[in-house]
C-alpha cells in the first residue's frame, strides 16, 4: 500500500527550571545569587530526506515527542539543553495544521529544515534577577512549557513529466523501458496501485524524472475508481505524457475525459503542455488505426507519437520532445509557498467564566506564566500577580464577581483569590532593639518580603522596649545610625521614627495604632518570631492589637512547633490572619556579637561590612 498521507502527534521538550542558589564558599559569607539557567528543551524538525518517497514510516509510528531540558545549576551553571527530535519526510511533502488547516511549510529542497514545534526555553535562574535594590532575589523560572501539535502531512511527488492516461494504456511499461524503475505490469485494469519515479538519462546533460501516475478513469475528479488520490502527484509536474491504448474502443474518448477529469481537479494541469503517445503499435490492428487517430488529434491541435513498449519503437523520439517541452515550459510556480497573512491572536488575550469550583482563566500569557512561577517562593508569587495587574486579569475577576476566598483555576493551577492583596500595598513591619542590626535581621526581613509579597517593610526602632528594662543596650543614636545603614540599599526597606519621636512607654499595640494612622491605606502585616507569637496572649492589649492589622507573619525556623488551636482559643482575633514565613536557622544573636566586640573575637561575617566598620570605627559596646 503507498501512503502518501499521515496525521502525526508532535511535543517538543519543555525548557529546564531555572534555580534558586546563593554561592557556598569558604571565606566568602556574602556570595550573592548564582542560580543558572535551565536548557532550552528540544525541538521537533522535519527534514527533507531523499532516500524516502513515501509516508510509510507513519503508519507504525504517529507520535514524537523531543526531551525536556534540563535544570540549572549552582555556580551560574546552565542546564543542558535538550536534543531536537528530527523526523525525515520526502521530498514534496506538505504540511498542514490538522485542527486549523492552514499550511504550515512546504518542503521540497533537500535537507531543507522546518520547525514544526518549538521547545520551551530555559527557566532564568536568580542571578538574572539581583538588582541594586535585590541583591538576594529568591526567584527564578520554571522552564517555558512544551509545544503539542496535529500535524497531517500530504506526499506530492516531485517530477519533471507525469505519465497519465487510462487503465492499462501501457504507462508503467514505458517507465520500465525508459528507466531503472520497475513497476508491476500486467495486462488487466489498475495493475499501477501506487505512484512510480523513474529516472532517464538522455545524453550527458539531458536527465528526465518521471512519475507514473495510477489509472484514471471517468469520475476520478470524485473519487470514482482510485479516485484523486494520486491527482496531487500531477501538479508538481510541468510536462504531461498522455498515454492513448491502441487497443481502446475509442481511443479520442479516452483522451478527452482524461483531460477533463484532470481540469476539473485543477485548472492549471490542463495548462500543462502534453505529448499525446499512442501505444501498442506493435500490434497490426493498431497500425491500421493510426492514420486515422493521427489525422483527429492533429486538427485537436496535438502531433501525436506512435511508440510501442515492447519494441521500442519512438520512445527516443518520445523522450527528446518530452524534453524539448520541459525546457520550454515556464519554472513551476509554487502556490502554496505564496505569503498568507493572517491575524494573529493577541498572546495577552484571555477569558474568565463562572465555573462548578470557582472561576477559570484561559489565556496563552497568563497560563505560560503560571506554568513558569516557583510558587514556593513568595518573591515569585508577586511577580506572578503584577503580571496579573499588568495583563489586567484581577479587574476582569472583580468584574465578573470574584470574592475572597474563591478558587480561580489558571491552566494546571488552583489558586485562591485574596482582594486585598491585590487592591492594597502591603506594608511589613519589623520591630526591635537592632542592638545592632545584622545579618540575620536583613535575612528574615528579606523573607518576609518575599514569601508575603509585602511592597514595604519598615523598621521600626524600639529605644526602650519594656521587656528589657534593666538590661543594657546600645545608645538610641547609634543603634539608629546603624539600621540606616543596614537599609538604604534596599529601597523596599524604610526607618520608621513612629517609636523615636514620642515618649514612652512603648507598647507594641500603640505602635502599630499609629502607623495605621499613618498608612490608612495599606494592609498592615506585623512580623514576629515564633516565640513571640507563643507569648502573644500576654502582650499588653493582645486583642486590640490584632483588630489594628490585617495579617501577621510569622517567621518560622525549622523544628519550631506551633499550637494553633490553643492560640486561637485564647485571642480569636488570631484566626485567618496568621502568615507563616519558612525562614533558615541562623545561629546569629545581637548578645553574641556585643560579647564578641567586648572579647575581640571576629564577628565581622555576622554583619554588613558598612555596619562592622561603624562599629569599629566608634568603639560600639566596648564601654558597656
Amino acid at each position: 500500500m503507498y501512503f502518501d498521507e499521515a496525521i502525526i502527534s508532535v511535543q517538543s521538550g519543555r525548557g529546564g527550571d531555572g534555580m534558586v542558589h546563593f554561592h557556598r564558599e569558604k571565606y566568602r559569607p556574602h556570595g550573592g545569587p548564582d542560580g543558572g539557567n535551565g536548557g532550552r528543551g528540544g525541538h521537533v524538525i522535519l527534514t527533507v530526506n531523499l532516500k524516502q518517497n513515501t509516508l510509510f514510516d507513519f503508519r507504525h509510528r504517529s507520535q514524537f515527542i523531543a526531551k525536556d531540558g534540563r535544570p540549572g545549576g549552582p555556580n551560574n551553571m546552565t542546564g543542558k539543553s535538550a536534543k531536537d527530535l528530527i523526523i525525515d519526510v520526502p521530498p514534496g511533502t506538505l504540511v498542514y495544521d490538522a485542527d486549523t488547516g492552514h499550511l504550515l511549510g512546504d518542503l521540497v529542497e533537500p535537507d531543507q529544515r522546518l520547525v514544526i514545534a518549538k521547545g520551551g526555553r530555559g527557566g532564568r535562574g536568580n542571578q538574572n534577577f539581583a538588582t541594586s535594590r535585590n541583591q538576594l532575589p529568591r526567584m527564578a523560572e520554571r522552564g517555558e512549557p512544551e509545544e503539542a501539535k496535529t500535524i497531517r502531512l500530504e506526499l506530492k511527488l516531485i517530477a519533471d513529466i507525469g505519465i497519465v492516461g487510462v487503465p492499462n494504456a501501457g504507462k508503467s511499461s514505458l517507465l520500465a523501458v525508459v528507466s531503472n524503475a520497475k513497476p508491476k505490469i500486467a495486462d488487466y485494469p489498475f495493475t499501477t496501485l501506487t505512484p512510480n519515479l523513474g529516472v532517464s538519462r538522455l545524453d550527458m546533460d539531458t536527465t528526465l524524472v518521471l512519475v507514473d501516475i495510477p489509472g484514471l478513469i471517468e469520475g476520478a475528479s470524485q473519487g470514482v475508481g482510485l479516485g484523486y488520490t494520486f491527482l496531487r502527484h500531477i501538479q508538481r509536474t510541468r510536462v504531461l505524457i498522455h498515454m492513448l491504448d491502441g487497443l481502446s474502443e475509442d481511443p479520442l474518448s479516452d483522451f478527452s475525459q482524461i483531460n477533463s477529469e484532470m481540469a476539473l481537479f485543477d485548472e492549471k494541469i490542463a495548462e500543462k503542455p502534453q505529448v499525446v503517445v499512442f501505444n501498442k503499435m506493435d500490434l497490426p490492428q493498431v497500425q491500421e488505426r493510426w492514420p486515422s487517430i493521427a489525422d483527429a488529434l492533429k486538427k485537436l491541435g496535438f502531433e501525436a507519437v506512435p511508440v510501442s513498449t515492447v519494441t521500442h519503437e519512438n520512445v527516443d523520439q518520445l523522450l527528446w520532445r518530452a524534453a524539448k517541452l520541459l525546457k520550454d515550459a515556464p519554472e513551476p510556480q509554487a502556490v502554496e509557498e505564496l505569503p498568507v497573512y493572517r491575524v494573529e491572536d493577541d498572546p495577552q488575550k484571555f477569558t474568565v467564566h463562572k465555573a462548578e469550583r470557582g472561576w477559570v482563566v484561559h489565556g496563552s500569557a497568563i497560563e505560560r506564566a503560571a506554568a513558569m512561577t516557583y510558587w514556593e517562593h513568595g518573591e515569585s508569587v508577586r511577580r506572578f500577580q503584577r503580571l496579573m495587574e499588568y495583563i489586567g486579569v484581577d479587574e476582569a475577576l472583580r468584574e465578573a464577581g470574584v470574592e475572597e476566598g474563591d478558587t480561580v483555576r489558571i491552566g494546571e493551577y488552583e489558586l485562591e483569590w485574596q482582594d486585598l492583596l491585590m487592591t492594597k500595598k502591603r506594608l511589613g513591619i519589623f520591630g526591635g532593639t537592632f542592638d545592632p542590626p545584622h545579618i540575620g535581621h536583613l535575612i528574615l526581613a528579606a523573607e518576609a518580603r518575599d514569601q508575603l509579597g509585602l511592597d514595604v517593610t519598615v523598621w521600626v526602632l524600639t529605644p526602650d522596649p519594656p521587656h528589657k528594662r534593666g538590661q543594657e543596650i546600645g545608645s538610641l543614636s547609634d543603634r539608629l545610625a546603624m539600621v540606616e545603614l543596614a537599609i538604604q540599599d534596599d529601597n523596599t526597606f524604610a526607618l520608621s521614627r513612629v517609636d523615636i519621636d514620642r515618649p514612652g512607654p512603648h507598647y507594641t499595640v500603640d505602635t502599630v495604632k499609629l502607623l495605621k494612622q499613618d498608612y490608612p491605606d495599606q494592609a498592615l502585616i506585623y512580623l514576629m518570631g515564633g516565640d513571640s507569637l507563643h507569648d502573644l496572649p500576654n502582650w499588653h492589649k493582645a486583642e486590640e492589637f490584632l483588630d489594628n492589622l490585617d495579617g501577621i507573619g510569622v517567621m518560622r525556623r525549622p523544628g519550631d512547633e506551633i499550637d494553633l488551636s490553643k492560640l486561637c482559643t485564647a485571642l480569636p482575633g488570631l484566626k485567618g490572619k496568621l502568615n507563616f514565613v519558612t525562614a533558615p536557622l541562623l545561629e546569629i544573636s545581637a548578645d553574641q556579637i556585643r560579647r564578641r566586640v567586648r572579647q575581640n573575637r571576629s564577628y565581622r561575617y555576622y554583619l554588613l561590612p558598612k555596619i562592622f566598620e561603624y562599629i569599629r570605627t566608634n568603639q560600639v559596646y566596648l564601654t558597656q
